[in-house]
This record gives structure tokens, C-alpha cells and sequence, in this order.
């Protein structure tokens, strides 16, 4: 996500995507990390991307967050939020 070739920024935010995906299953995220360390950590990475001068960049990191604020509802319903 922070290499020059705007390709890896991209395969970058799409792997943060799959392993913010699968949660604690994870092999990325350390065991001890709690969901709302997980959730902080994807937006900074999403934060930082959105501004990229690359329009495809820009637009995974906008998927990213889609992803964390629909993950971050079905986690608060379950928990009665």
C-alpha cells in the first residue's frame, strides 16, 4: 500500500479487504487484536488511500469502507448496539 506502482497499492487494499473479511480467522491480524483494533486499523488504511492521485486506488479504498461500515452494523445488531 505504499509502494509507487499504484498495481501494488491496489493488490494491497484488496488483500486488507479479504482478511478484514475473514476477522479473527485472519492470518494478517494478530490473534490478540480485538475487532475494534481491526475496524480502527482498515479505516487509517482506507484514510490514507482515498486520497491517492489514482482514481483505482481511490475507489478500492472506498469499497474497503462499504465493507467495514457493513461489517461494523451486522456486528453492532448481533450485540444489540
Amino acid at each position: 500500500m505504499f509502494s509507487k506502482n499504484w498495481t501494488f497499492r491496489e493488490e494491497g487494499l484488496i488483500e486488507v479487504q479479504k482478511e478484514f473479511n475473514k476477522m479473527k480467522e485472519s492470518k494478517v491480524f494478530a490473534k490478540e487484536c480485538s475487532q475494534e483494533e481491526i475496524f480502527i486499523a482498515c479505516f487509517g488504511i482506507a484514510a490514507k488511500s482515498i486520497s491517492d492521485s489514482v482514481a483505482n486506488i481511490t475507489l478500492k479504498a472506498m469499497e474497503l469502507v462499504k465493507v467495514i461500515i457493513k461489517k461494523s452494523m451486522t456486528v453492532s445488531d448481533k450485540h444489540g448496539l
